[in-house]
């Protein structure tokens, strides 16, 4: 079994959008987001550096079983693997963010990540469905990348001005043109 969710053979455990493993996947994210809003005081109150450090360790654990993964079935390659899609990048933003907690990268990781991260969530580019590691670690790492940015909101009190969207966005076209 172990052999069968770790390969690249995706046919075996096919995505399906809208599925009842996506809208499981849905609901508990958002269940997440609710539950972590509810609990925002005793957070901050009892549990600020534990929760920072639980997140960090899911963006990062969510990056290194990525790549490893590819490794495995020796199929990594820089053109896929290196951090050039916006999740990607967002998962490194928000590690940063939440390991420095910067304002300014918050700035530029709230929008980019939000977004990029939330609309993944709902319709993602995945092609593993459940119980495929592959599920598992795509639903894990995009949850964790919306929970770091409402960390900093909800927990830290870091607000978005609209100058943080035209930062945001002077950035994202900045790191565009390095991509490309």
């Amino acid at each position: 079994m172990w052999k069968n969710v770790l390969n690249f053979d995706s046919e075996r455990y096919p995505f399906v959008l809208f599925s009842m493993s996506h809208l499981t996947a849905i609901g508990i994210s958002i269940l997440l987001m609710i539950l972590f809003y509810i609990s925002r005081n005793k957070i901050k109150a009892h549990g600020r550096q534990l929760t920072r450090y639980l997140l960090v360790f899911l963006l990062i654990f969510g990056e290194v079983s990525f790549q490893y993964w590819y490794i495995f079935n020796d199929r990594w390659d820089a053109a896929i693997n290196l951090p050039f899609q916006l999740c990607s990048l967002s998962l490194y933003l928000c590690t940063i963010m939440l390991l420095t907690r910067s304002y300014r990268i918050f700035e530029i990781s709230f929008f980019v990540s939000m977004t990029g991260a939330f609309v993944a969530i709902l319709t993602p580019e995945l092609f593993y469905g459940f119980p495929h590691f592959r599920y598992f670690q795509f639903f894990i790492a995009h949850i964790a990348i919306v929970l770091s940015c409402l960390y900093m909101v909800w927990i830290e009190g870091y607000k978005a001005t609209y100058s943080s969207v035209l930062k945001s966005l002077a950035a994202l076209n900045i790191i565009a043109f390095f991509v490309f």
